[in-house]
């Protein structure tokens, strides 16, 4: 894996399926925390509508302010969740890559490589790879990167060679 690593780095036309590929996951992943958020927003619109039946109707019932707890708890969770997507939303809007980032921090990889600790080395690989799967069939090995992990590996480039300059 890290052999295929280096050498996307010094391919110029790999380089480009990469930005390419990263730019189609990233798409992807913005159109499903989109609809994720609509999904949520409109749960929340009806556990909010159930909570304004139950106050409306509300007696001193003990069942009425256990379900209106309850319908509570789910406006919660359905707001947490929001703040999440919105969150990733956000830092997908901030984080697009670009040739120069990937072909910067790819040509970087091999010398850098070979002089890090075994952590340090895996902290690397779980910033830029999302999933990798293997063909049996095929013997086809399939690398799929995190759409921020080159950008998020360049800033970090970016910050050490500003530490150094």
């Amino acid at each position: 894996m890290v052999q295929q690593i280096k050498h996307i780095g010094r391919d110029p036309g790999l380089v480009r399926e990469t930005v390419r590929q990263l730019g189609e996951v990233r798409r992807e992943l913005v159109k499903s925390l989109k609809a994720e958020l609509k999904r949520l927003k409109r749960d929340r619109g009806r556990v909010q509508q159930k909570i304004n039946t139950l106050i409306d109707s509300l007696t001193t019932g003990r069942s009425i302010s256990q379900r209106l707890a309850e319908l509570e708890g789910r406006i919660d969770k359905l707001d947490g969740r929001i703040r999440e997507v919105k969150t990733e939303l956000d830092a997908l809007d901030q984080s697009s890559v670009n040739h120069e980032d990937v072909a910067q921090a790819l040509s970087l990889f091999d010398p850098v490589w070979s002089v890090l600790w075994p952590q340090e080395r895996e902290r690397i690989i779980r910033l830029l790879i999302e999933r990798v799967e293997y063909d049996g069939r095929t013997g086809e090995i399939t690398i799929e990167f995190k759409p921020t992990g080159i950008r998020s590996l360049a800033g970090e480039i970016d910050e050490a060679e500003a530490a150094t300059g």
